[in-house]
């Protein structure tokens, strides 16, 4: 591990100031590369807290801190005692703002909303490094800046792909009315509507807990599941598609054709049926890649010689007599 005076600097500017979102996602990135360099972060930060007993450090000069904190680098061998030392300096500065710290503190964490609207999607920046994009018609809750042992987001509706930064100290949940999905380091999707909860895993593992002492699921990279709310059914899916809303990517694999007309519709917002009970047992394997809804009826109308009819808002797929 190789901490130079640039990651240092790096570092003093994010404790000195977690809101700020590009220096938090280049900290983010050099606290992924090893788990050397995760464990250096976290003891400076505990370290950062002790000495200071978690003060608010808003009165802090951080080009002072940064300037005496790369004055205290060359001797690179000894350097878990200079930065005891640098941050001992920070200490004494910050007890000058002990007041307003313990006032601050008997707060609650602030909480931001974003939300979007049709045809509109979104990014979210967290202040721990995770990243959490969400599909149109959606709503998420989140706290400014994490001060909880728990890093928890709500999410009020819609579909939102997370993609979370790895921290074992303190555990990552999306809450979902009742229900609530945990992870320490991974990322996932999650759709949520008014009478279920999909969630698909993409890397890691997730736990989903239904509701308060249910039986809780854990799911590992390509698994899904699908949530009933109303009845507190789960059952187990393919994790195809899950976030095809954000890859513009539809696959499908021995996909009954039953199946791809749910898809379909859902991903394309129409209502798409058989017509007949014919192709019922046909299986469809194909990679759609941001495709137009034209595109893919054309294709299948080659592959199994539909033909498509439209009455009133729905598609109906059709075998000509």
């Amino acid at each position: 591990m190789i901490v130079n005076a640039e990651t240092q600097a790096l570092i003093a500017k994010f404790l000195d100031n977690p809101d700020d979102v590009e220096v938090s996602f280049q900290l983010a990135h050099w606290r992924s590369l090893s788990n050397e360099n995760e464990n250096y972060f976290q003891q400076l930060s505990e370290i950062w807290v002790m000495s200071s007993n978690g003060a608010v450090l808003d009165e802090i000069n951080e080009r002072k801190s940064v300037l005496e904190l790369n004055r205290s680098l060359p001797n690179h061998a000894n350097q878990k005692n200079i930065v005891l030392k640098w941050i001992g300096s920070i200490a004494a500065i910050s007890l000058l703002s002990f007041v307003s710290y313990w006032a601050l503190s008997t707060k609650s964490e602030t909480l931001l909303t974003r939300s979007t609207h049709n045809g509109q999607t979104d990014s979210v920046f967290l202040a721990d490094g995770s990243k959490i994009m969400l599909a149109e018609n959606s709503t998420l809750i989140y706290p400014k800046v994490f001060n909880k042992n728990t890093r928890t987001v709500y999410l009020n509706k819609g579909k939102a792909f997370f993609l979370i930064f790895k921290d074992h100290k303190h555990p990552f949940k999306v809450i979902m009315k009742e229900s609530s999905v945990s992870v320490l380091g991974t990322s996932f999707n999650i759709a949520l509507s008014n009478n279920k909860i999909d969630l698909d895993v993409k890397t890691g593992v997730v736990s989903f807990l239904p509701y308060d002492k249910g039986k809780t699921s854990f799911l590992k990279a390509d698994e899904a599941i699908t949530y009933f709310i109303n009845s507190n059914r789960i059952v187990t899916r393919s994790s195809l598609n899950g976030d095809a809303w954000l890859t513009k990517n539809l696959v499908f694999v021995e996909a009954p054709l039953e199946d791809v007309c749910k898809q379909l519709s859902e991903y394309y917002h129409v209502d798409i049926k058989l017509s007949g009970d014919l192709m019922h047992d046909k299986k469809l394997n194909a990679d759609f890649k941001s495709n137009s809804l034209h595109e893919v009826l054309q294709i299948l109308n080659v592959t199994y010689g539909f033909k498509t009819k439209k009455i009133k808002d729905i598609i109906y797929l059709k075998i000509p007599n």
